[in-house]
Formats: structure tokens, C-alpha cells, sequence
């Protein structure tokens, strides 16, 4: 299941060969052979492409290969630069007793853009899997064009958050970073609207957290949300990894069953698909034809899920790798944020047409500012 992408070690549809002889193995030594294979494979998913031991503790913070070649593509600075661009670190206590550490870089728009246009708005982005906060840095040019104040956050066993060795959880228990960390930014910055996004599992997070949002929220300063390649379930996403598209599905169920018992998450019963259901916020679906993780079909199926009666919009991309999607898009990907930002600030009562599916076209990008071409889209 481990596969390239931001911070994860490429792995090719050859190297399924050694399950499938393990699967051949296992069927001859019965079920301490079948015990043994469904440890391996919950392992590959639970700590997807990391020694186990990596996942025990904090790790430096660094510009990955991925972050120098995808991830700062085209951005406003270098990761190195970012590493080191001032900012506010804090953390925030989740419901399980572990510290999610954040970022805020409150100097970042009135250094980079002297007249913001939102006054006070709040940028909170959460990465995906085996990501960090650099994740989220990158966008300081972006969120500065905008006017907002970018925060950027880890999950509890990435970055410099707490680590309980037990890899990620999908979402399962990232969701208790994404309520904790928006708890304190609501303390923090208690007249700011804010915007959320998301890339890839940090999708599946938001998707759990999303209906306990307004329980911390009681003003209502969570405007909208963004959703970068988003993910339906973990299952869906195991099927189509480099190696989980060469197995049978008994052994994705297998998988599953062991890394249950071993996360302690039920990972068919804590389903993001079913939570995306609910959503009650705006919200923004992106993705890329070019995402070679992560379908663009799970963008539609997504998309198709969220309730009529809140706004939604889906932007299909022509460029941009898994989780980078603005480094190829950056004009078309910062005026679809600005929509639906403004979108979520206005709360006008739906209306037909407000719900629109748009396929991006180089000419026409997606504007903050006119509703009507959005519809023409259609």
C-alpha cells in the first residue's frame, strides 16, 4: 500500500510479487502463515513505507526530495527558506492526551504583501499522510495574496507533534488533531473567519471532525473548507495503491482486519465517504487528472456524496502531482480558495445552480468574484 508521493518511498507493482509468493507461503502453513502475512500487510498500511521506528518518536523536520522537487514547484520560496521563516509555534492537547504542534506565520502577509484584502482571515491547513508542516508552509505567498494569516499544522506521529509508534490512522485519529488544533486558532484568533483545507488523508481527518466542528466553533468562524484529492475510505485507497491493485480482495480485507486489531481502529466502520455525508460547511473538492495516487474519480464520488443543500464545488485541474495540485495551478487554484472563502462569508440562503461541478479550462479559471460563470460552466 506504501506509494511515491510526498514523503513516501516509491514502490513498484514487481515488488507485489513477494506478497503474492507470501500469499502462496502462508496458505501452506495455515493460519500462523495467514497470522503472519495480515501483520506484514497491516504493517506496510499503518506505516506505509517508514520503519516502524520512525513512527516512535519526533524526527527533525527537513526539505525532502519530494518537498524540493513537487511540493516547492513553482513556489514563492524555497523549502529551505520556509524551514526557517519566522513563526509562532505552539501546540495543542488532543482528547487522547498527545500534543499536535502547529505553526502560525502571523508576518507573513504584511512582509510579503504590504495590503491584504481580508483583513484578520486565517488560513488552517492540514497535510497528508507522512507529511509535515512544510506541507502547508509552502502556500505563505499564497495565503499573503489573499490576506490571510497561514497556520500550519501536524498530526500527532508526523512532525514535531507527539509520536505513540502506532503509524497513522486514516483519519480515525487524526480527526482529534483537527478539532484540537482548530479549538486553539478559534482562542487564538477569536474575530478571524477561518478556512480550512486539506490534502489527501488530511481529507479523511477533516471528513471525521467535521460534524463536531460547530461544537467548537459557536460563532461560526470556520467558513468554508478546501478538499485537495480527497480519499473515500481506506479500503478504496489500499485497492488502488502500487501494491494493492496487484492483490486479491481478500487480502486488502486480511490488511485491514490485522491493522484494525493493531490501530485499534475499525477502518470500514470509521469511513470518511459516509462522514463527507453530513458536511454542513462550504465546500471546495480539487483534484488533478494528473494524480497518480489517488483517482480522480474519488474527487466525483466525493463531489456526489456531499449534501445538496450546503454549497459545493468541485474543480477538476488539467496538472499537478497527489498533493500538488497549486504548484501547476497557482492563478486558477488561489481564485478557486478565494471563491469559496468568500462563498462561505457571504451564507446566502441555496439556491438552484449553487451546487456546480466545473471542469477547468486554461481560458476560462474559476473567479472569487462571479458566481454566474460558475454556473455557465456547468
Amino acid at each position: 500500500f506504501a506509494q511515491k508521493g510526498p514523503n513516501m518511498k516509491p514502490l513498484t507493482a514487481r515488488k507485489a510479487l513477494p506478497l503474492a509468493a507470501a500469499a502462496v507461503f502462508a496458505t501452506g502453513l495455515g493460519a500462523a502463515g495467514w497470522h503472519f502475512l495480515g501483520d506484514y500487510l497491516a504493517g506496510v498500511l499503518l506505516f506505509n513505507g517508514r520503519e516502524k521506528h520512525a513512527w516512535q518518536r519526533a524526527q527533525p523536520v527537513e526539505c525532502s526530495a519530494w518537498l524540493r522537487t513537487d511540493g516547492y514547484a513553482n513556489a514563492d520560496m524555497t523549502c529551505e527558506e520556509t524551514l526557517h521563516y519566522p513563526s509562532d509555534r505552539r501546540t495543542a492537547l488532543t482528547t487522547s492526551g498527545r500534543r499536535s504542534h502547529y505553526l502560525v506565520y502571523n508576518q507573513a502577509t504584511s512582509k510579503i504583501l504590504k495590503e491584504p484584502t481580508q483583513d484578520n482571515a486565517i488560513w488552517l491547513h492540514f497535510h497528508g499522510l507522512n507529511g509535515n508542516h512544510l506541507h502547508g508552509a509552502r502556500y505563505l505567498g499564497a495565503a499573503a495574496r489573499l490576506g490571510f494569516t497561514l497556520v500550519a499544522a501536524e498530526y500527532v506521529n508526523h512532525g514535531l507533534s507527539d509520536h505513540d509508534g502506532k503509524g497513522a490512522a486514516y483519519g480515525c485519529k487524526e480527526a482529534e488533531d483537527i478539532i484540537a488544533v482548530t479549538k486553539n486558532v478559534i482562542a487564538q484568533f477569536p474575530n478571524s473567519p477561518i478556512l480550512m483545507s486539506a490534502s489527501s488523508m488530511g481529507t479523511m481527518a477533516v471528513a471525521l471532525a467535521e460534524s463536531q466542528l460547530a461544537t467548537i466553533d459557536p460563532k461560526g468562524q470556520l467558513k468554508a473548507l478546501a478538499l485537495e484529492n480527497p480519499v473515500t475510505t481506506v479500503r478504496a485507497i489500499a485497492s488502488v495503491s502500487d501494491i494493492g491493485q496487484h492483490l486479491p480482495a481478500a487480502l486488502i480485507s486480511l490488511a485491514l482486519r490485522h491493522a484494525t486489531r493493531l490501530s485499534g481502529y475499525d477502518f470500514d466502520e470509521c469511513s470518511p465517504l459516509e462522514a463527507y455525508k453530513g458536511f454542513t460547511h462550504p465546500t471546495l473538492v480539487q483534484h488533478s487528472v494528473e494524480d497518480e495516487l489517488t483517482p480522480v474519480a474519488m474527487g466525483h464520488e466525493v463531489f456526489e456524496v456531499l449534501p445538496q443543500s450546503t454549497i459545493r464545488h468541485l474543480r477538476i485541474y488539467p496538472n499537478g502531482s497527489h498533493s500538488a495540485v497549486w504548484n501547476s495551478n497557482r492563478e486558477s487554484f488561489e481564485a478557486d480558495i478565494g471563491f469559496i472563502f468568500a462563498e462561505g462569508m457571504r451564507k446566502r440562503p441555496m439556491q438552484p445552480g449553487n451546487n456546480t461541478a466545473v471542469q477547468y479550462k486554461k481560458e476560462t479559471a474559476l473567479p472569487a468574484h462571479a458566481e454566474s460563470a460558475v454556473a455557465n460552466q456547468r
